[in-house]
């Protein structure tokens, strides 16, 4: 297998790329970790409300539609890109662009993705070319083909965005666009003048 040397690679992370995607998921997390505290906040004050423990189970419920919801968009940007690659794949693939040089179980820990679907988006990954071996084991870069695949998850995704962005009222927008602003500029730093 071949990997493509840095300078020939088309996935290069542009600036707005970089934002996009980082920004996406940086939203993606931090309400999971919203989501997260409040609901184990409330959470004795929900199953009091529900009538007990023997309700608890709806608060379960609650959690898995949610990562079922989250799969559902992965996939829906998956089908819109038109890549032949499975949701968890998708993911993956992501992920590794995202975090260069991080361990895929680390990636697997973080993302609270289940081993076994972590091996398995693995291994489609070497499969279809669209990841080489790293400098270390578990540590992987995406190939050409892989840069491929990434940009029109990336384009997909950012088509996804403008769909959305007319159905918001002008106000809704600039704050979105000011929130934007301020993690570009934390998140980004600007080189400094020679």
């Amino acid at each position: 297998m071949q990997v493509a040397a840095p300078a020939d690679l088309e996935c290069t992370a542009t600036h707005s790329n970089v934002l996009v995607v980082f920004g996406g998921l940086l939203l993606v997390m931090l309400l999971a970790a919203l989501d997260s505290t409040i609901v184990a906040t409330a959470l004795p004050t929900i199953v009091g409300e529900l009538g007990g423990l023997a309700h608890i189970s709806w608060v379960g419920l609650a959690v898995l539609a949610d990562r079922d919801v989250q799969r559902r968009y992965i996939a829906s940007i998956v089908t819109r890109a038109g890549v032949d690659v499975s949701t968890a794949t998708a993911w993956l693939l992501v992920q590794i662009e995202r975090e260069r040089g991080v361990d895929v179980n680390e990636l697997g820990r973080k993302g609270k993705c289940d081993a076994q679907k972590l091996k398995a988006a693995t291994a489609e990954l070497l499969d279809k070319s669209l990841i080489a071996e790293g400098s270390a084991a578990n540590v992987y870069q995406l190939t050409k083909a892989g840069c491929q695949i990434y940009n029109r998850l990336v384009a997909a995704r950012r088509e996804h965005l403008a769909g959305l962005w007319p159905e918001w009222s002008p106000t809704k927008r600039e704050e979105v666009a000011e929130i934007l602003r301020r993690l570009a500029r934390e998140l980004v730093q600007e080189a400094e003048a020679a």
